[in-house]
């Protein structure tokens, strides 16, 4: 069904189809799908302040970390290749 929304027509499924319940049904109980739509919309839900926290200090971590565990890995590298290649 066509509808207007803010002055766009856009097509919206008014109902589900038989085929689809039972789809979402069959997934739900069978675990097929690591995420079923009832966990998307409640993530928001049980995302905490301490969470979001959480996962900012973690990234600012890892972002600083990141360079100086790279060169160290690089650097190994080249004396592993030098070491391989003079002894």
């Amino acid at each position: 069904m066509w509808q207007n929304i803010n002055g766009e027509w856009l097509w919206m499924d008014q109902e589900m189809g038989y085929e689809e319940v039972e789809r979402e049904r069959f997934v739900a109980r069978n675990r097929l799908e690591p995420y079923t739509y009832g966990d998307v919309r409640d993530a928001g839900r049980r995302l905490t302040k301490g969470d979001v926290a959480l996962g900012v200090a973690g990234g600012m971590i890892i972002a600083k970390a990141a360079p100086r565990v790279g060169s160290w890995l690089l650097w190994m590298a080249v004396f592993a290749v030098v070491f391989m290649v003079f002894a």
